[in-house]
């Protein structure tokens, strides 16, 4: 659910005073404001507020007089109170007003994940069709609906109790949702019998990572533009070839053109239209540096690093690889093997270290805005630069849960979790200071030697998660 943790700001002066060359050097300790609303329904934010609450008496020749603390503005008085340094589950109702008072509320959307589950349970026909995607990204069309595509595709059928029962893995869906945030209402999606929502290029499956227009003409599903790879249906195989995909109806593909992946350095994970260029994060997989788990005598195929690079093309050209650039460190290349093949093309944060795992971009004001995931952890870590190229300031790390199941144990027997694949979603933003980015929430067996007991549908939904904006942590 949504979390509230009320603002900091740097505590007063230490005791020795701002003169002591120690402090001079670490400077104030950032403190939690107390947040509370008023008896007038008033918030109100400070460090040391008044506690108030307290008697006066006085005499008047032989007789008493006691006068009680009315103070609106005191904590005795307040309806409600969140103290400095605590963090406090919160309902919609409560996140929206409290935003609304110009604070910050994080953790997670609750009630767009149930939608989801709800949809992944009880999706007419009754439990037949999608029950999970990754690498989910969305694209808001003309009217307010939407498309929402996935990856790595799940489908087949759940019990009356939400357990899967049996499942087919495909290479990419659709969803396609007739408001802003509203109801789920239609799915297309790969293998056989059901049409794909994108036919595969040959053999091999296509696997979509992002979606935006191509800069030109109107906003209508012919102008979408939907980057990705292609890979074998076969699991464990490596990637193939980068695909650029021209959409030209809401089911069947239109046109793949192929991207360079120069040498399985650069395969195309998201996608940001700015003012001038669309900027574009990619993958390279990272085989040689292996997270190994001591509890597993199985390797993994998700242990694998990740290392983020950069490229960029004119907009309105994402569709013509031939004038993509890319970035090597130092300069924009038009020479994609030169430039990917150097490590100091990845992309950096300040301490010259990689902003490491996947990536999403987006743009704030002057600040392009990185998410970054392990895919171990639920944790988001959240940089800023004013410049494309970086190098990127760390300014939040974003520390969520892993969401249990609605039902059984989390996680189930002999599974873990695994996290990846940010997505911001701007227009689903519910004020200016706050990011909706989803992400990719999954089991995996590390260990093929052992049972495992079902595995409830929800588990997969994707997480919806509240991010701040740098000026929303006071790093603006």
């Amino acid at each position: 659910m949504p979390t509230f943790s009320p603002p900091l700001e740097p505590g007063p002066a230490p005791i020795g005073g701002r003169s002591h060359p120690l402090w001079r050097y670490y400077g104030n300790f950032d403190v939690g404001k107390t947040v509370w609303k008023d008896a007038l329904g008033i918030w109100h934010a400070r460090q040391m507020p008044y506690q108030g609450g307290g008697r006066d008496r006085f005499f008047h020749g032989d007789t008493m007089t006691e006068t009680i603390d009315t103070d609106v503005n005191s904590l005795a008085n307040a309806t409600e109170v969140y103290m400095g340094g605590s963090v406090y589950d919160v309902t919609d109702a409560k996140a929206t007003e409290l935003r609304n008072a110009g604070f910050f509320v994080g953790g997670h959307w609750e009630t767009e994940e149930d939608k989801w589950t709800n949809y992944i349970i009880n999706t007419s026909p009754p439990n037949e069709g999608f029950k999970a995607g990754d690498a989910t990204a969305s694209i808001l069309l003309v009217g307010g609906n939407s498309f929402w595509s996935h990856a790595d595709t799940i489908t087949g059928t759940v019990d009356g109790e939400g357990y899967s029962i049996d499942g087919v893995l495909v290479k990419n869906s659709l969803v396609h949702r007739d408001t802003v945030s509203g109801a789920l209402v239609t799915q297309t999606y790969s293998g056989a019998p059901p049409s794909p929502a994108w036919a595969h290029p040959g053999a091999a499956g296509f696997t979509p990572m992002d979606m935006v227009y191509d800069g030109t003409g109107s906003f209508l599903a012919s102008n979408i533009v939907v980057v990705g790879w292609s890979e074998p249906t076969t699991f464990g195989v490596d990637l193939l070839d980068g695909i650029v995909l021209i959409l030209n109806a809401f089911t069947g593909a239109g046109t793949f053109i192929p991207y360079s992946t120069a040498n399985g350095k650069f395969f195309a994970l998201s996608v940001y239209n700015d003012t001038a260029f669309h900027y574009i994060i990619g993958r390279e997989p990272d085989f040689s540096f292996q997270y190994f788990d001591p509890t597993s005598p199985v390797f993994n195929s998700g242990n694998i690093r990740e290392h983020m690079k950069l490229a960029r093309a004119p907009l309105g050209q994402l569709t013509t690889p031939a004038n993509w650039q890319f970035w090597d460190g130092d300069a924009w290349l038009t020479d994609q093997a030169v430039a990917v093949n150097r490590t100091q093309s990845r992309l950096r944060d300040t301490q010259n270290e990689e902003v490491e795992g996947l990536c999403d971009l987006t743009k704030v004001g002057s600040n392009y805005i990185i998410a970054a995931m392990s895919n171990r952890s639920p944790a988001i870590r959240m940089y800023k630069s004013s410049n494309i190229e970086g190098p990127y300031t760390h300014y939040h790390t974003a520390d969520n849960s892993d969401q249990a199941p609605d039902k059984g144990p989390s996680p189930p027997l002999n599974f873990k979790y695994w996290n990846g694949f940010p997505k911001f979603h701007e227009y689903l933003n519910p004020d200016a200071q706050t990011l909706v980015l989803s992400h990719s929430h999954q089991v995996f067996q590390p260990n093929f030697t052992l049972s495992t007991g079902p595995v409830h549908a929800s588990i997969r939904r994707p997480n919806f998660i509240f991010l701040p904006t740098p000026e929303a942590v006071g790093q603006e």
